[in-house]
């Protein structure tokens, strides 16, 4: 492959012999950018045919350590050398002779194309070898057991969500009328406290009712809010947007018994 008047060097380091290999295994096109660089310059600024010469050393090394040299080396190849023997013959100035494609400017594509793509690759591994350095959180895979959330610990958001179901439930699917607010907050808070006693438990639509308006349903889960922080009342709910349940707790009589007391004084 190397002409015979190519001087190829008695012995290679380690690191050489470990390019020529290199080169073997990525194929021409990789090492034809390797080359280029060398020269520090762009794919569309070299003249290809100051290449040739050390692309043919290269696969002359190739066969000197018994690698083998695939047909894609030699197709360069030979487009190299017709590249460089155009470059020393001048060229006609008759336009029919010089009909055809430039195998240069082709060559030139091409590795242009393939180092986008390598580019691309790198950038692949790059964000691949992120990954494998990073280390997430392990899913807890034990599933929880079966039972009711209290609404105490749940989120912020997830009282949201139980305010917007009640308000979807409570949509008409009549014509909307005006109708006069019958009871204020304070006074449906009163009719749960005389309502609930200690050791009872209560659903909230079942309290409230599939037919109560709207604003009767917001008013009662504002109560119900309400006695649940300052009452002892339980709520929990077994899924998300579920209907709540109301667990009246033993501390709610004595909270009973001191609002019944406020209540006479107000009276």
């Amino acid at each position: 492959m190397s002409p015979q008047g190519t001087a190829l060097p008695v012995q290679l380091s380690f690191l050489e012999l470990l390019k020529v290999r290199q080169a073997a295994f990525e194929g021409p096109l990789a090492l034809l950018l390797d080359l280029i660089k060398k020269h520090k310059m762009e794919i569309h600024q070299i003249c290809l045919a100051e290449i040739c010469q050390p692309y043919l050393d290269y696969l002359g090394l190739m066969e000197r350590f018994d690698l083998e040299v695939a047909v894609e080396f030699l197709d360069i190849a030979s487009t190299l050398i017709l590249i460089k023997s155009r470059s020393l013959i001048p060229r006609a100035e008759d336009p029919e002779e010089t009909e055809g494609p430039d195998p240069e400017t082709e060559l030139k594509e091409r590795l242009a194309a393939y180092q986008t793509y390598r580019h691309l690759a790198e950038t692949l591994n790059r964000f691949e070898l992120l990954g494998r350095d990073s280390f997430s959180r392990p899913y807890d895979l034990d599933e929880a057991e079966p039972g009711d959330e209290i609404l105490e610990e749940l989120t912020l958001f997830r009282l949201i969500d139980s305010y917007v179901q009640v308000l979807a439930r409570s949509e008409f699917k009549k014509p909307h009328q005006v109708e006069a607010e019958e009871l204020s907050l304070d006074q449906q808070i009163e009719q749960w406290v005389k309502l609930f006693t200690p050791g009872e438990h209560h659903r909230f639509w079942s309290l409230v009712g599939e037919e109560a308006s709207r604003p009767k349903v917001v008013l009662s889960f504002m109560a119900t809010l309400e006695l649940s922080k300052n009452a002892g009342l339980k709520l929990t709910q077994a899924e998300q947007f579920g209907d709540l349940h109301l667990y009246v707790s033993d501390a709610f009589a004595n909270f009973k018994a001191e609002y019944q007391v406020s209540r006479q004084k107000m009276a």
